[in-house]
């Protein structure tokens, strides 16, 4: 190196020095004088949207309210959330419409909405809830066949994954407000009406799937779904699991996981015993159980399990 260039390094050296110096003797003053300058301290992606997703739920003053408010997800908030729910799954394709369910602030708004109601308020309230999400599955159905007859190019419509949601979120909440024998027979409903609109049209949503690749969303109830919901009726009348009887059947295992209040804060060790709602039981994937008779089969069993505890219940 040259003299010249080990000069030009020093000079550089020592500016650096010096800067640092004056910046550790400013801030030392500072601290000595009780002065300290403000951060402005913004916070994460994560926590504004769990802050807005608070605010939209805290807007929701009546059942009615929030009954409309389900069918939106116009929010960012409520989109995200609903999307990254149970994102942890290690299945393939997550069947992820519980997660999403149990992950709801409008949900969980609506379930303190009908708890402060008389049982039998609740039990009509809920009732209707379901008939009107629906009905309103059904004609957004109506509007996706219209067009689908008309076009031979897929057809992704994010108002049909909506108003399948919202009749999700209403299942879930007849099995704690309805009777049983009520809240079991939702999901046959839902897949019944589904498919007899389909029917009408001449709709094959697997034809549809393998020419086009777009997967038709939310339309039916999925079967880990399907299969949570009649361990939660089992286990909300007293029942045992369905784990209990499942000889010679598949089931993936069952845990537990909280349904929180609407305004709860996430935190490290998971949500505060003052913010929970209730406790449900919990298959959160299919935990290498195969697509197709594996995975019928263990539904099949839970219905079972469910309609025997409906009988030993209304004894």
């Amino acid at each position: 190196m040259s003299l010249r260039k080990a000069m030009l390094v020093g000079f550089v050296v020592l500016n650096i020095t010096i800067v640092g110096y004056i910046v550790r003797r400013t801030n030392s003053r500072s601290s000595q004088n009780g002065l300290h300058v403000e951060v402005d301290r913004q916070p994460s992606p994560q926590q504004a949207r769990v802050d807005e997703f608070i605010t939209i739920a805290g807007e929701l003053k009546t059942f009615d309210d929030a009954a409309i408010r389900l069918d939106n997800d116009e929010s960012d908030a409520i989109q995200m959330t609903l999307l990254d729910a149970g994102s942890a799954s290690a299945d393939a394709m997550p069947e992820l419409m519980f997660n999403s369910v149990i992950c709801d602030r409008r949900v969980a708004r609506i379930y303190e909405l009908l708890r402060e109601m008389p049982p039998e308020t609740a039990r009509v309230s809920c009732n209707k809830l379901f008939e009107e999400k629906l009905l309103g599955l059904r004609k957004e159905w109506d509007k996706f066949s219209a067009i689908f007859k008309e076009s031979p190019n897929p057809v992704i419509c994010n108002d049909l994954r909506l108003r399948g949601h919202s009749v999700a979120a209403a299942v879930f909440l007849s099995a704690f407000f309805c009777p049983p024998e009520t809240a079991g027979g939702r999901c046959d409903e839902w897949e019944n009406t589904i498919r007899s609109a389909m029917a009408e049209c001449g709709f094959d949503p697997d034809q549809y799937l393998e020419r086009h690749h777009v997967p038709i969303t939310n339309v039916f109830p999925q079967q880990l779904f399907v299969l949570n919901v009649y361990e939660l009726i089992v286990t909300q009348n007293g029942c045992d699991s369905v784990h209990d009887t499942a000889q010679n059947i598949l089931l993936p295992i069952v845990s537990e996981s909280v349904f929180a209040r609407w305004d709860s804060q996430p935190t490290i060790g998971g949500t505060s015993i003052q913010d929970e709602l209730v406790r449900v039981p919990f298959f959160e994937g299919w935990q290498g159980i195969r697509p197709g008779e594996d995975r019928s089969n263990a539904v099949l069993h839970a219905k079972r399990v469910m309609e025997d505890c409906i009988v030993k219940s209304a004894k």
